[in-house]
């Protein structure tokens, strides 16, 4: 399984890399919504601390929309679905292959705009570095888990780049408190970090396990 899993994932990099249309269209975007953001806010820095997180990782949900829209896109049009499920036998295999793909385009986006983020909104506190790194981890591996699977199942749909967002921003709300919580304490906001990182982790188990159990069934419709 494992290898099927990356066999699909190095595939899919390669051809991203080898364009880089993805993951530069992402890329822009998510820059463009941090300099929109830096000339709206304009609060005191007892406040910014309080927002800088909710901020950041909305700019992160709607530039993930972008990669997700165009994962399966490419198969589907060139009706290669059927060979890719022939060369790996089993659906969840490409499913978490497209993950894995949609999650390193996320966290490469995220290298590039953290650090340009905090130096637009001029962020003066102290950064916990260890937090902040399990907070873009565990955010980023649900939103791609929960942006996977939905895509797949709009892949057969009109207007499917529509209704990702619909079904998508509802779905990750609680996963979005969770983060934002957990950000603002890497950012020296008090809180209870363990209460906010245990309940990514089970967020992230659940949509590990729910493509297990219905991924087939989707791809089958």
């Amino acid at each position: 399984m494992l290898k099927k899993i990356f066999w699909i994932y190095g595939k899919d990099l390669r051809e991203e890399f080898k364009a880089l249309h993805n993951l530069l269209l992402m890329v822009v975007f998510a820059l463009l919504l941090v300099f929109v953001f830096s000339l709206s806010i304009n609060v005191s820095p007892t406040a910014s601390q309080k927002i800088y997180p909710v901020y950041l990782w909305v700019i992160f949900l709607f530039t993930s929309t972008i990669g997700l829209s165009y994962s399966l896109d490419k198969e589907r049009d060139q009706d290669a679905l059927d060979a890719l499920l022939l060369a790996t036998g089993e659906w969840y295999s490409i499913f978490f292959g497209k993950f894995l793909t949609n999650l390193t385009l996320l966290c490469l986006v995220e290298i590039v705009v953290v650090p340009v983020y905090l130096i637009f909104l001029d962020f003066r506190g102290t950064l916990n570095i260890q937090i902040l790194f399990l907070n873009l981890l565990l955010g980023s591996i649900g939103l791609t888990l929960v942006g996977t699977l939905l895509h797949a199942i709009n892949l057969q749909m009109n207007g499917r780049q529509i209704l990702l967002p619909i079904l998508y921003f509802p779905i990750v709300i609680p996963l979005l408190i969770a983060v934002s919580q957990s950000l603002g304490i890497a950012l020296g906001n008090s809180g209870n970090l363990q209460l906010w990182l245990s309940l990514m982790i089970i967020y992230d188990l659940i949509f590990t396990i729910i493509p297990l159990t219905i991924f087939d069934f989707v791809m089958e419709v």
